[in-house]
This record gives C-alpha cells, structure tokens and sequence, in this order.
C-alpha cells in the first residue's frame, strides 16, 4: 500500500476451525490498520460471495500513516456476546512523494 491510496481492504475472519466468520455470526467488527480505525456495520460492508469485511480507506487517511509496517488488527463482537481480537500483517506503507490528493 503506498501513502495516498484510496480502495477497500478485505478482511476475511476465520473461526479457530477455519470456517469463515460472516455477518451473521457477528453484531460489530472493529478493524484497524496503524491508527485507522473502521467499525462494521457503520464504517464498512460485506461481501457475502467472498466472506470478506470491507475496509474503506480513503487518500487522506492512507497519507495520515507513517511510510514502515503498521500492523493490523480485528476485534469482533459475536452473536453469541464474545468479543475476540486477532492480528494479522503487518501492513507495508510505501511513501508517496506527492502529498496530493488526486480527484476529477
């Protein structure tokens, strides 16, 4: 990922026996990328096809995140009222030597 980037970044959460975890199964999903932090449902959207959270980066914040390895986190609130957290990652940010943020 380069600084300035704007696009969704998919989250796909597994459970322990590798079953993807989907909508269904959860109340909220807080996913995090350095000091980025998106909640599901309000922040993001699901991908039902690929089991995948979606989250929304926009240029503003991807130039926001310092050019290293930022590391990556989900928390997830289930149906079942257990809140687990995991990691994955690290993230590598590239720095963007133009600090524009680009538009039609």
């Amino acid at each position: 990922m380069m600084q300035g980037d704007q696009y969704y970044i998919p989250f796909y959460l597994t459970n322990q026996d590798g079953t993807p975890v989907t909508s269904a199964d959860v109340s909220v999903v807080e996913m995090m990328i350095g000091t980025i932090r998106k909640v599901w449902p309000t922040d993001g959207s699901y991908d039902a096809e690929n089991h995948a959270f979606l989250f929304p980066v926009t240029q503003q914040e991807s130039f926001s995140l310092l050019a290293t390895a930022q590391p990556v986190q989900a928390r997830v609130y289930f149906a079942t009222g257990a809140v687990v957290g995991g990691k994955a990652g690290p993230v590598l940010i590239d720095l963007s030597r133009s600090r524009e943020v680009l538009a039609p």
